[in-house]
């Protein structure tokens, strides 16, 4: 059966960007949730203490990281074009 699938015109490449689209897609919601444990962690303590200053610095270093979540998502859809591409033109004279 996989034989049969990957043996398909692009097939290949369109098999890879469900992997991508799911790891990005785990990736995003791994940063909510952490986002999520530090505001209510963060919420019990009290204000200069270790624990909060400590929560503090964990949701500015997941805001910097969330913000590079669109760079990797243009990452992404260009290798799945250019992986597109680059197969219709290697795979297009083969029959």
């Amino acid at each position: 059966m996989v034989n049969s699938i990957s043996s398909k015109k692009g097939q290949g490449v369109l098999g890879g960007l469900t992997n991508n689209v799911v790891g990005f897609g785990v990736f995003v919601l791994v940063l909510a949730l952490i986002g999520i444990v530090l505001v209510e962690f963060q919420g019990t303590q009290t204000t200069d203490s270790a624990g909060y200053n400590i929560t503090g610095d964990g949701l500015t270093g997941v805001d910097t990281i969330s913000g590079f979540s669109n760079v990797i998502a243009i990452v992404v859809v260009a290798g799945v074009v250019l992986a597109l591409v680059g197969g219709f033109f290697l795979l297009g004279g083969r029959r």
